[in-house]
């Protein structure tokens, strides 16, 4: 049991003052119930958990704005690819890499290997491979024009 005086604590734990203290016998604090996680315990699992629920919340707005800006176009879909309204990927806007084009968003980038056409998305490091363009893709973005520019020559 842990006993101490009201001038040790003040004196040794400023902080603690604000809690309700018990008194013990002859006029003493008894920190026994602080020393046991009573009330600290929980608002430190409290903090942790409201912490761990706004990583999860950013995480999943930044991959859906990420996901809402990958294609900003509409129409289109059937042979010769016109009547589309929107915008197409502003390929200025990426940057090159040693392989193609990337794209950098709030939680995933948007990678073109210029080579094969294979478009990847990077999350935390992690590549993962999504498809190869469209002829739509090819018509209405027109990235084999934006390898080319780059100095590629792309094999789609």
């Amino acid at each position: 049991m842990s006993v101490c005086t009201e001038e040790v604590l003040e004196a040794c734990a400023p902080c603690l003052t604000s809690v309700r203290l018990k008194k013990g016998k002859n006029d003493e604090m008894d920190l026994e119930w602080f020393a046991t996680g009573n009330g600290m315990k929980r608002i430190g699992i409290l903090s942790l958990s409201v912490i761990g629920l706004l990583c999860v919340l950013l995480f999943v707005v930044g991959l859906a704005l990420d996901a809402g800006g990958f294609d900003n176009t509409e129409g289109g879909y059937e042979p010769p690819y016109q009547g589309w309204t929107g915008t197409p990927t502003d390929w200025n806007a990426s940057d090159t890499t040693p392989t193609g084009m990337a794209r950098r968003g709030y939680i995933a980038n948007l990678l073109v290997d210029c080579t094969t056409g294979m478009i990847s998305f990077e999350v935390y490091g992690q590549t993962i491979a999504f498809r190869t363009f469209s002829a739509r893709a090819l018509a209405v973005h027109q990235p084999r024009e934006a390898c080319i520019q780059r100095g590629f020559s792309p094999a789609f």
